[in-house]
């Protein structure tokens, strides 16, 4: 398991993040894979990491697919990065 201090894990979760357009939106799992253009497996890696941590939800639609949506603290998060994108 990748430790959250460890900066590849920190680099895919931000590009993560960053693929909500607003707070509200959400995803199918494979629709958030291709807008952080981080591969299936290792996106499904960090989804399940900021999932156990707090910042995303995973919830159960049919079958196996499944949503996601930032959580109050994934929002916050969400502007923080909005915020540094505009320093940058």
């Amino acid at each position: 398991m990748i430790a959250i201090n460890n900066p590849l894990f920190l680099s895919k979760a931000f590009n993560i993040i960053k693929a909500f357009d607003t707070p509200q939106d959400e995803f199918l799992t494979t629709q958030l894979s291709k807008k952080s253009n981080i591969s299936w497996g290792h996106s499904q890696k960090a989804i399940k990491q900021l999932c156990d941590k707090g910042y995303l939800t995973k919830d159960k639609l049919k079958g196996r697919r499944r949503i996601i949506r930032l959580t109050e603290k994934g929002k916050r998060i969400w502007y923080m990065t909005k915020e540094i994108n505009t320093l940058l």
